[in-house]
């Protein structure tokens, strides 16, 4: 296996483990950390669901 699909399915399976965290924290109204600017912050899960380009939409590209 190339370095490159092992990338890819190892991104691919962290993809689906955080739509199960999404789908649990849903469901019994948990919050979930995730870290920002330096800090941990928590989110509700219906606002995590968005994709991360549309909450970072007005900070430019490096």
């Amino acid at each position: 296996m190339k370095d490159t699909e092992e990338k890819d399915l190892a991104l691919k399976s962290m993809r689906r483990a955080a739509v199960v965290a999404r789908e649990r924290a849903a469901r019994f109204g948990l919050q979930i950390p995730v870290w920002r600017d330096g800090a941990i912050v928590f989110v509700s899960p219906e606002l995590k669901a968005q994709p991360d380009a549309a909450l970072n939409a007005d900070k430019p590209r490096e």
